[in-house]
């Protein structure tokens, strides 16, 4: 062995290892996919949590503390260069935004009076023990923003924007998620599972256009109880806390 090789492998022996490369932070496709099938806020503030937490934390405050405007992202990209990067770092993918995301999805039979576009008005709450004293009943709640749209092929649409307050100031992300809406038992309370099949989340973060591509994505795929009563669908968890949430007809059918 050469003087050159032999030192060579020294070095190689004393010096410590290289630490393995980390993960880039901030929110990443297995956020939007996870905010893409929640109904109510607090299951999408959940889904902003981990790792995605502390960097829209960070995101939010600078925005506010600049004083930049709610619809002021170009703000948010001078005055928070550090923390943009930091928050939306990870899992943006170049592809357009989905015009028609139910092109692709399989068809399935579902009821007339399903199909329509659905806005939630109200959410149960968890029952809460005040003073001692017993549990109320659930209460409406109201949630913004989550649109529930159903064709007439039994494709499904569930959508959420968010914005300013999630996002930090002038930021905005439309959140859908698509598939087929699987009916498992028929009748007035009829067992459906939203079969996410795919997704994206496109908007505008830190004054640039972003799409963020779920394809390929791990949904949970949950499953409801689905109740149509004139102009009202109610769709109430299978999980044992039975959270239920009531949307109204965008625009009512004709009588």
């Amino acid at each position: 062995m050469s003087r050159r090789a032999e030192v060579a492998l020294l070095a190689a022996l004393l010096l410590p290892a290289a630490a393995p490369a980390e993960e880039p932070a901030g929110c990443e496709r297995t956020n939007w996919a996870c905010v893409a099938e929640c109904i109510d806020r607090r299951c999408s503030d959940a889904c902003l949590g981990g790792r995605c937490e502390a960097p829209l934390k960070a995101l939010r405050a600078c925005s506010q503390k600049r004083g930049c405007g709610n619809e002021d992202s170009a703000c948010t990209a001078r005055e928070c260069q550090r923390e943009c990067p930091q928050a939306f770092g990870g899992g943006a993918r170049e592809a357009p935004e989905e015009k028609d995301p139910c092109a692709g999805v399989p068809k399935v039979p579902v009821p007339k009076e399903w199909v329509g576009r659905w806005t939630v008005v109200g959410a149960s709450m968890e029952p809460m023990v005040q003073d001692g004293g017993a549990a109320p009943g659930a209460q409406p709640r109201a949630d913004y923003g989550k649109v529930f749209v159903v064709s007439a092929t039994g494709c499904f649409v569930m959508q959420e924007r968010l914005g300013s307050p999630s996002l930090g100031q002038g930021n905005w992300l439309v959140v859908r998620g698509w598939g087929p809406l699987r009916a498992k038992k028929a009748g007035k309370r009829a067992l459906v599972t939203l079969d996410t099949r795919s997704g994206q989340a496109a908007g505008t973060l830190c004054d640039e256009p972003r799409v963020f591509d779920l394809r390929g994505a791990q949904f949970q795929r949950p499953t409801y109880e689905l109740k149509v009563e004139k102009d009202v669908l109610t769709l109430t968890a299978t999980t044992p806390d039975r959270q239920t949430y009531e949307f109204r007809r965008a625009e009512p059918r004709s009588r």
